[in-house]
């Protein structure tokens, strides 16, 4: 006989799943307001990321082939293989795939910026718009250092514009979409989330672009693509991904779009990107750096090289400067520097703030193009260790600095001066720490530099290019 559930029970169990289904009920409103900000982003962004088909033009030498002249030589010349002048030329095409984001138009003028490793090179360009359209482009500006290019077509047709966002806002965690034609599948779209931003490309450490790093999936065909917030806005084009596979492998790398704004005029009007210049080179203070050179209440990036005729050089920065601020704007690593004077255009004032020998100090320079010159001093030091000493087998009274890194292109380098050789005097002058020696340099634009070398002695004579 069965028993019947005692009222209570049986009001409790309602109570339960009403609870249950109350609980679920927000949980799926949530998943489903996601589903449809990913669906309106799309909307929004698919008709302004473009298909890019290239065509680049491939010369390759062949060396022509004389069979008398192989077999006897020449009167001439008796080597047997060909010399420069017998080579030939060959051209064969090759075909290539990327994506584009609409981003200005002018007129009849349509622009599309891209990678420069998408279309900087290329000799043939298709333009294919979400719609079908199809339009034949040519190459209005391009950027190696950046890896962009900018390619322009011409219509009387209606064409749909990107909007462009604060890529400076993008904090990690956010929710992005990744557009663009991955292996030609045309119109893609990848969902992820912000996972770093300000990374460097460790294959290229010359390049300064602080990258925003995505885990939404980017294949070969993506670069050029659009990186999206979840309000439609560009904040990044897409350009390399960190792959052992040659395959996505969660770790993509975007050109915050602010940097690209900021040459976006620059492609249009001079077909290139007008670089600021400042003229240091720099590394962020790290704590034993800020001890050896007693700047331990503040933080910013240590000067160890000006450039000759440099904004900062000619301005007053000298080597052993702590720059601390940019316009006003805290500078904690050498990155934030980098990303600021970016953000300058060549020619405008600036003030920068540093810190000389314990005070703080502020100047008023301009940023100027970026051109070639030398390093100065050319090198960088570090104070010897006792570990360093016991296996160098020095002597206590063999110095206290020795030299870190020689810049490519400093006097420094061409004269001789080796990473590992231990300072001796600057212009007869023992210092006994960083500091002091950086005291001693000042703003000379010529030294004389004595180093230890494997129970040698070395002197330079150093000179400001």
């Amino acid at each position: 006989m069965r028993k019947a559930v005692p009222p209570v029970l049986f009001l409790f169990l309602i109570s339960c799943i009403q609870m249950l289904t109350a609980q679920e009920k927000p949980w799926k409103e949530t998943v489903e307001n996601l589903q449809n900000a990913f669906r309106n982003v799309s909307r929004q962004v698919l008709p302004v990321v473009v298909e890019i088909d290239v065509v680049d033009i491939i010369v390759q030498e062949l060396p022509s082939f004389n069979p008398w002249q192989f077999f006897f030589g020449t009167p001439e010349e008796d080597f047997p293989f060909p010399s420069r002048e017998d080579t030939q030329k060959r051209e064969y095409r090759q075909s290539g795939l990327g994506s584009g984001v609409i981003v200005e138009q002018k007129g009849r003028t349509v622009y599309v910026i891209t990678n420069y490793h998408v279309a900087g090179e290329a000799e043939e360009i298709r333009v294919t718009l979400n719609d079908g359209r199809t339009f034949d482009g040519k190459l209005a500006g391009a950027d190696k250092e950046k890896d962009l290019a900018l390619i322009a077509f011409d219509t009387r047709e209606e064409i749909p514009l990107a909007r462009l966002g604060d890529s400076d806002s993008v904090e990690v965690g956010d929710w992005v979409l990744a557009v663009g034609n991955p292996y030609g599948f045309e119109s893609t779209v990848t969902k992820g989330i912000v996972s770093a931003n300000n990374r460097k490309n460790r294959q290229n450490p010359d390049n300064n672009t602080g990258y925003i790093q995505t885990d939404a999936a980017i294949n070969s065909g993506n670069s050029g693509g659009a990186l999206v917030n979840l309000d439609g806005e560009v904040i990044g084009i897409n350009t390399w991904i960190a792959t052992e596979t040659g395959g996505n492998s969660g770790l993509g790398f975007s050109i915050p779009i602010n940097q690209v704004k900021a040459g976006l005029d620059d492609l249009i009007s001079l077909g290139r990107i007008d670089h600021p210049w400042l003229g240091v080179n720099v590394e962020t203070a790290d704590e034993s750096l800020k001890r050896q050179m007693a700047l331990e209440e503040w933080d910013g990036v240590f000067v160890y090289n000006t450039y000759a005729g440099s904004p900062a050089r000619v301005g007053g920065i000298l080597p052993g400067d702590l720059i601390i601020a940019l316009n006003g704007q805290t500078i904690g690593t050498a990155e934030d520097l980098i990303s600021l004077v970016e953000m300058i255009r060549p020619g405008d004032r600036t003030r920068i703030t540093f810190v000389r020998r314990g005070r703080e100090l502020t100047k008023t320079l301009r940023l100027a193009s970026k051109s070639e010159s030398a390093p100065w001093p050319g090198f960088s030091l570090a104070e010897l260790t006792p570990e360093m000493r016991e296996r160098m087998g020095l002597a206590r009274n063999e110095g206290s600095l020795i030299v870190g890194s020689v810049k490519n292109g400093s006097m420094a380098a061409a004269r001789g001066l080796r990473s590992g050789d231990v300072l001796k005097s600057i212009d007869g002058k023992i210092p006994r720490n960083m500091s002091e020696f950086y005291e001693f340099l000042d703003d000379s634009s010529s030294i004389s530099l004595t180093v230890f070398r494997r129970g040698f002695e070395f002197t330079y004579q150093l000179k400001v290019e």
